[in-house]
C-alpha cells in the first residue's frame, strides 16, 4: 500500500465503483526479517496496520539469516496476530505461482465480504451483474521513465499517514555524484542521526562523474547501485524521520540550479 494504511486501502476498495473495476485478489505485507525492529521500532502504528490487515505475510531475506532468527520474528508476529499465513520459506525455493495460489485462496472470503458489503442488489451475491475485471498498478518508486519526484500519491478516503510519521526529502538535480559520495552520507546517517535525521528510505537516478547514470536504493545497512539508460535530470528521494532538509540541501546542490520539487 506503499505510503498509505493497509487498512484504509482496503475500505477504499469496498467502494461499489472501484469493485467494479478492480478485483481484490491478494492482500500480503512483505517483511524485511532484518529491517523488522528497526521499522517496529520507528513505526509502529504503521507497520502493524500493515501486518493486522494482511492475510498473508511474506519473510523476505531468510536464507540470510539462521533459522533461530527467523523462528523469533515469526513468533514475535504470530503473538499479536494469530491468524496470519507466514511465509518464511526462501524466495529462492518458492516460486511465485505457488505464493499467489496460498493468497487467492485465502482472500476468497475477504472478496466476497467486500462485494457483498458494496453490492446495492437485494438478491444472493452470486445474481449480481458486476463484473471485476483484472488489473495491475505499478509502485512508482521513482522510476526515471515515469518521472515521479516522490511524492506522495493521494487517493481518496486515505489519510496521509505518511505526513504524520515520515518526513520527505526529494531533490530534482543536474549535478554529477560519486557512488562514494553517497555512500558516506548514508554510512554517517547510520552512526550520527542527528547529522541528517533517520534514513530509512533513499531512492533515485543521478549521474555519476562519468557521465553514466544510476540508479540506486538504500535501506539500512544496504546501498545498491544498477546501471540505467540517461535522463532529462536526476532525482533523489529520502524518507525518514525528522530528516534535515537545510542540511541535504547544501550537501547535494553543488554549485548547479538545482530544485527541489
Amino acid at each position: 500500500s506503499g505510503v498509505g494504511k493497509l487498512s484504509e486501502i482496503i475500505n477504499v476498495i469496498k467502494d461499489k465503483s472501484i469493485l467494479a473495476e478492480f478485483r481484490l485478489n491478494m492482500v500480503l505485507t512483505v517483511v524485511d526479517l532484518g529491517k523488522y525492529e528497526i521499522y517496529l521500532r520507528n513505526f509502529r502504528e504503521f507497520f502493524s496496520d500493515q501486518l493486522e490487515y494482511s492475510e498473508i505475510i511474506i519473510l523476505s531475506r531468510t536464507q540470510n539469516f539462521s533459522e533461530a532468527k527467523t523462528m523469533e520474528v515469526v513468533e514475535r508476529i504470530t503473538e499479536e496476530f494469530s491468524d496470519k499465513i507466514i511465509v518464511s520459506t526462501a524466495w529462492d525455493q518458492l516460486t511465485a505461482k505457488r505464493i499467489i495460489e496460498v493468497g487467492e485462496k485465502r482472500n476468497v472470503d475477504l472478496e466476497e465480504a467486500l462485494n457483498a458489503e458494496a453490492c446495492d442488489c437485494t438478491s444472493h451475491h452470486d445474481k449480481c451483474s458486476h463484473e471485476h475485471a483484472d488489473s495491475e498498478i505499478e509502485d512508482c518508486g521513482c522510476d526515471h521513465n515515469h518521472g515521479c519526484g516522490c511524492d506522495h500519491h493521494d487517493i481518496s478516503g486515505v489519510n496521509n499517514i505518511a505526513d504524520d510519521v515520515f518526513t520527505t526529502w526529494n531533490l530534482k538535480t543536474h549535478h554529477s555524484f560519486s557512488k562514494s559520495f553517497l555512500q558516506e552520507i548514508l554510512e554517517l546517517s547510520e552512526k550520527d542521526e542527528s547529522k541528517f535525521g533517520k534514513v530509512l528510505r533513499a531512492k533515485g537516478i543521478i549521474k555519476d562523474q562519468t557521465g553514466d547514470w544510476m540508479q540506486f536504493s538504500y535501506v539500512p545497512k544496504e546501498l545498491s547501485f544498477s546501471e540505467v539508460s540517461a535522463d532529462i535530470v536526476g532525482r533523489i528521494c529520502f524518507i525518514g524521520v525528522d530528516l534535515k532538509a537545510d542540511v541535504l540541501d547544501n550537501l547535494f546542490k553543488g554549485i548547479n540550479n538545482d530544485s527541489k520539487d
